[in-house]
């Protein structure tokens, strides 16, 4: 059976969660329908022009934490983007990923939700950063802050 599922499958038995890159071979319809599974929330960072990299895991052998700890790893810079938009993204893949990120993503920067910003998505000048005209360090995000910016 091990050879049906193919070498993608057994590197992932041996090393656990996995990106794409890790695999000297493709993903086949066999493997996945074997139960190789994968984790890749459509998301973009204001660091990074391109999607994070998705991780493949073995569906019932490996954790939601293991397999959103092995993205969160190899993808660090989606946690430059807006928390709710990241658990939005991630709550495609079911509730018990949703509640891991919830209770385990720490964001290493204190993040503004949706709701606080007018054009109402993330962008590169969040709370702690600092305003290119003032040079003060934000409370909110940059387009909230202009209009009471001391360099107008």
């Amino acid at each position: 059976m091990s050879e049906i599922k193919g070498k993608a499958w057994n590197y992932i038995m041996k090393n656990g969660p996995s990106p794409y890159s890790d695999f000297e071979t493709s993903i086949t319809n066999i493997q996945k329908s074997g139960g190789l599974t994968k984790f890749g929330p459509r998301i973009h960072s204001s660091t990074q022009n391109k999607r994070p990299e998705a991780i493949y895991y073995i569906e019932g052998l490996h954790t939601p934490k293991e397999v959103l700890d092995k993205w969160l790893d190899h993808n660090p810079a989606v946690l430059d983007v807006n928390k709710q938009k990241l658990l939005y993204e991630i709550a495609d893949y079911g509730n018990e990923f949703k509640e891991v990120a919830q209770d385990s993503i720490q964001f290493p920067r204190s993040t503004e939700t949706l709701s606080n910003n007018p054009l109402g998505a993330p962008r590169g000048y969040t709370v702690g950063s600092t305003c290119p005209m003032c040079n003060k360090e934000l409370d909110c995000y940059l387009p909230t802050h202009l209009p009471n910016c001391d360099n107008n």
